[in-house]
């Protein structure tokens, strides 16, 4: 019978035969350990049970060998380890490692944060930071809400048009309904009330009566932003076919992204520097705008996307559904930033009823759909 043994490399080789194994293990090249099994056999047994002869352990082995050095050990299995722990080069050369699309993804999730700090932090540019850093945050939620929320027929185009228009045209048209309303409140207010705030705007939002308060946030502040995130949802709307309510809805969860990051990236550099007290307080600050926020936007216009889709689809029924997309949205946002003033349990219930309402519009599809077609 011919036998076969593991090197230390832990490669097959042989076939030898008892007496040649002997021999190996006489000259020092093999030791009573080396695995063996008999050709046709699965077992393997150490070298030093298979030449002893009947009745008798193994082969003595030289002092040297019988108590292996830590050190002796740890040189055996680098050589036996060193071709799978080195980079190996062929798979390298190959560019096999490209087929790994799960791998690519991690390390791109992992590793864009230290490419950021090295492209912009380092180099003083602290701004651009913050801007790769929102782009960085946007792209991990438009990923997230597309396996949350699968939509038919979405195109990457269609959701650069809703990020970047509402980030850039809606958010400048903002600035300017912005002003409207701060001439509008100069005239509805008291100037010597208003002296104390700094502005009608402010004092209508923080009025000492919380229902005049409570109205300051959402028309004031939920009702134009919530109106000027649909407008790029709108633009969709009717200059390309109709969209299904589910495809307007993760569309406007776009828009949502693009305003929330841009306002995230505008509080981290004016905002959130003013209303900080400490360092640790400013960071806090910056994480939560740069991901929560965006995220509630993003609920937010999502809701109105929904309904949008449903306006379209419906033109029958279109004055009613375009006003609970507006509407709806800038009840939740006002209220949640009203909230935030006093408390943030409560800002976070109103967050939770966000979330909470659009997943029942999504479960109730069907029966919003039938009530819709009723007469």
């Amino acid at each position: 019978m011919r036998f076969l043994y593991l090197d230390v490399s832990r490669q097959v080789r042989g076939p030898f035969t008892r007496e040649e194994l002997l021999d190996l293990l006489a000259a020092g090249k093999l030791e009573a350990t080396t695995p063996v099994r008999g050709e046709g056999t699965e077992e393997w047994i150490p070298l030093g049970r298979l030449v002893a002869p009947p009745g008798e352990g193994p082969p003595p082995l030289p002092s040297s060998r019988s108590h292996r050095s830590f050190g002796e050990q740890a040189n055996d299995d680098w050589r036996a380890l060193k071709r799978h722990i080195l980079v190996p080069w062929n798979e390298v050369r190959d560019m096999r490692w490209l087929d790994n699309r799960r791998l690519l993804g991690v390390a791109a999730i992992g590793l864009f944060p230290l490419l950021i700090i090295a492209l912009f932090t380092n180099a003083g540019n602290i701004s651009g930071a913050y801007w790769a850093m929102a782009f960085y945050f946007s792209a991990m939620w438009a990923v997230f809400f597309f396996y949350v929320f699968p939509a038919p027929g979405v195109t990457i185009r269609n959701c650069l048009i809703c990020f970047f228009g509402t980030g850039l045209f809606s958010v400048s048209l903002l600035q300017v309904i912005y002003f409207l309303i701060g001439i509008g409140a100069g005239l509805l207010f008291d100037p010597e009330e208003v002296a104390g705030y700094g502005s009608a705007l402010q004092y209508w939002m923080f009025h000492p009566n919380v229902l005049t308060r409570w109205a300051g946030w959402v028309f004031a502040v939920g009702l134009p932003e919530e109106f000027c995130k649909v407008l790029a949802l709108i633009y969709l709307a009717r200059n390309h076919r109709p969209f299904q309510p589910q495809t307007m809805l993760y569309y406007g969860l776009m828009a949502g992204l693009g305003f929330g990051i841009y306002e995230g990236v505008a509080y981290q550099q004016r905002a959130n520097f003013n209303l900080s007290r400490v360092v640790g307080e400013y960071y806090i600050l910056n994480v939560v705008r740069l991901t929560a926020l965006p995220f509630i936007h993003a609920i937010w216009a999502g809701i109105a996307g929904y309904f949008i889709g449903y306006a379209y689809q419906f033109p029958e029924r279109k004055r009613g559904l375009m006003i609970i997309a507006v509407g709806l949205p800038a009840l939740l946002h006002g209220t949640y930033n009203m909230m935030s003033t006093t408390s943030v349990f409560s800002s976070l219930a109103v967050a939770l009823i966000s979330v909470f309402a659009l997943n029942l519009y999504l479960a109730k599809s069907r029966d919003f759909e039938r009530a819709l077609q009723e007469r």
